[in-house]
């Protein structure tokens, strides 16, 4: 295998934004050399969000917006070139995730829907797209996610890192990785997606910098017990779960069904949210094979103080630091995935989720859009 460098491209259910990587690919290492964060503006951040429930007029939206995001793809890939002093043939490839709009593992017949239209990003970058990542995984009776955890078992790897440990991805969702003789992962739930829109609803910022607004709450124990009894929770692995389950509508509904929510104030509601996703991960590392020696935490969700610390007290015993000290910045591990899940499509390289996403057998994963 020859030295490569593919250009991974994440958007989360977050939607605040797009990551761009650079990685170079050799025989026995992997490097990130360059990055770049596009951040969305408020109106394609609404319109993102206003797709992740069905509404009027939605498939045509749905198209409109697959080709402004392909466009800010080509942007954010080209800026990166030129700031580099990189041209399009210095890349083999760009692993483009998409913006995923519908994941639906439990339906009748499971799909997946990510967004960003990879013809037009190939043609306005002069790179082969690799995209399309999770339905071939479905289409084998998986779940088509988490598909991280084999760039994390990588990265645990080369920095030979001891085990049982895990990585924790907090972004919209939050998913962990478990790393021993085995290699597992799924969604643990909620994570900053929630967080982030209760407080826009309230504070009219799109984020709790760093946590501050929900460490001046108070948790409400009785909310955090209903929330933790979702179905979702006490489910087996392999499993996954989205923004489609997790809504805001959701967090509503509990909301007017729970007795004392008058004396409840917004920040209390964020406070629990934070207690959520926290216990959540705790009741996900609780449900592995072994009890891990470290977690090393990735995804917007780095920067909540107060999550990282309540993300401590309830994993007592447990080494709870950030990535970086497997030599990958947080902000950066998922773009870095999908340009590795790129490497492995150019190369294909069949890779093993029948313990993480549970499909039948291994598989070469993802679809290739050409530049011609």
């Amino acid at each position: 295998m020859s030295t490569h460098r593919y250009i991974g491209i994440m958007s989360g259910t977050s939607a605040d934004g797009a990551d761009f990587g650079i990685l170079r690919c050799e025989p026995s290492s992997i490097a990130l050399e360059a990055t770049l964060h596009l951040p969305f503006e408020d109106a394609l951040h609404e319109q993102i969000t206003q797709c992740f429930t069905p509404g009027h007029n939605e498939i045509d939206r749905m198209g409109a917006l697959s080709q402004t995001l392909a466009e800010i793809s080509a942007t954010g890939v080209n800026t990166l070139l030129a700031s580099h002093n990189l041209n399009p043939k210095d890349i083999r490839a760009i692993g483009h995730h998409g913006q995923t709009l519908r994941h639906r593992p439990e339906h009748a017949a499971p799909f997946t829907l990510q967004i960003g239209d990879a013809s037009r990003l190939a043609a306005l970058t002069g790179i082969p797209v690799v995209s399309d990542f999770r339905s071939k995984d479905m289409a084998l009776g998986g779940q088509g996610a988490p598909l991280a955890p084999r760039f994390h078992d990588i990265m645990l790897s080369l920095n030979q890192q001891a085990s049982p440990a895990a990585v924790l991805n907090l972004g919209g969702i939050g998913n962990i990785t478990y790393r021993d003789h085995i290699l597992l992962g799924f969604d643990t739930g909620p994570a900053n997606g929630l967080l982030d829109s209760w407080h826009q609803q309230h504070r009219q910022a799109r984020f709790d910098d760093n946590g501050r607004w929900a460490a001046s709450g108070q948790a409400c124990e009785a909310l955090i017990t209903q929330w933790l009894a979702h179905p979702y929770f006490a489910k087996p692995y392999p499993k996954s779960t989205g923004k489609e389950e997790f809504t805001d509508e959701w967090l509503n509904h509990t909301l007017a069904d729970h007795t004392h929510v008058s004396a409840l104030r917004p920040e209390d509601v964020q406070a629990s949210l934070v207690e959520l996703t926290a216990r959540s991960v705790a009741l996900a590392v609780s449900q592995l094979p072994k009890r891990p020696t470290a977690v090393f935490v990735c995804g917007g969700g780095v920067h909540n103080g107060y999550l990282m610390q309540r993300l401590r007290d309830a994993l007592p015993s447990i080494c709870v630091e950030t990535t970086a000290l497997l030599g990958v910045d947080p902000d950066w591990v998922e773009a870095a995935a999908f340009a590795w899940l790129a490497h492995c499509r150019m190369e294909h390289i069949a890779l093993d989720y029948t313990h993480i996403t549970g499909a039948s057998r291994p598989c070469v994963l993802g679809s290739v859009t050409t530049a011609d």
